[in-house]
C-alpha cells in the first residue's frame, strides 16, 4: 500500500490584486472580493516569485499563484510591492569587520539599506546557506540578511568571510 497522496489542484480563473483606498490589499477572483489579504512565499529564497499563496485575513489560503509572471502588469506590481514590504531582508554588499566580543559576534556590514550592525549569539547556527554562493544570517532579534556572491565582493570583505566561513 502506497502513502502518496495526490492532490488536485483548484482550478480557479485569474486572480485580480490591487489596494483599496486606504491601502488595504486586495483581491478578486471570479467575481468575489477580498479584503486584506496577505500574500505568503512558500519558498522565499529558492523561488521568491513562485508559488505565493494568497491568504484570507483568516488565514485561508484562496490561491496558490504558480508565477508572479501570469499575472497582469498592475497585480505584478501590487504583488511585488507588497511581498517587498513584507519580506525586507537587505543585501550585504560589503563587510568592513567581524568581531567575537565576550560571548556575541558582532558584524560591521554596508547592506543595500546602508550601515549595519549585526549582532550574533552564535556564529554558525546563525549562518544558513542557501546555496552554494547564498546566505541568511540571521541577528540576535531575529532580522535576517542575505549574503551572496562573496567571490564578488571587494577583497578586504572576501577575507572576512574567508575566516568566519
Amino acid at each position: 500500500m502506497s502513502n502518496i497522496v495526490y492532490l488536485r489542484q483548484k482550478t480557479t480563473g485569474p486572480i485580480e490584486l490591487y489596494r483599496s483606498s486606504d491601502g488595504t490589499l486586495m483581491a478578486e477572483m471570479e467575481g468575489k472580493e477580498y479584503e486584506r489579504v496577505r500574500l505568503v512565499r512558500a519558498f522565499p529564497h529558492s523561488f521568491p516569485d513562485r508559488f505565493i499563496s494568497v491568504r484570507s485575513q483568516l488565514g485561508e489560503e484562496i490561491m496558490l499563484l504558480r508565477d508572479l509572471a501570469l499575472l497582469d502588469d498592475s497585480s505584478r506590481y501590487t504583488a511585488n510591492e507588497e511581498l517587498r514590504r513584507h519580506y525586507m531582508v537587505p543585501n550585504i554588499q560589503r563587510i568592513t569587520s567581524i568581531r567575537k566580543l565576550a560571548t556575541e559576534w558582532s558584524w560591521q556590514v554596508v547592506t543595500d539599506c546602508g550601515r549595519v550592525t549585526i549582532t550574533m549569539d552564535d556564529l554558525h547556527g546563525n549562518i544558513h546557506a542557501i546555496n552554494a554562493s547564498r546566505w541568511i544570517l540571521t541577528d540576535t532579534e531575529g532580522r535576517r540578511y542575505m549574503l551572496s556572491n562573496v567571490e564578488q565582493m571587494d577583497a578586504e570583505s572576501r577575507r572576512w568571510w574567508e575566516k568566519v566561513n
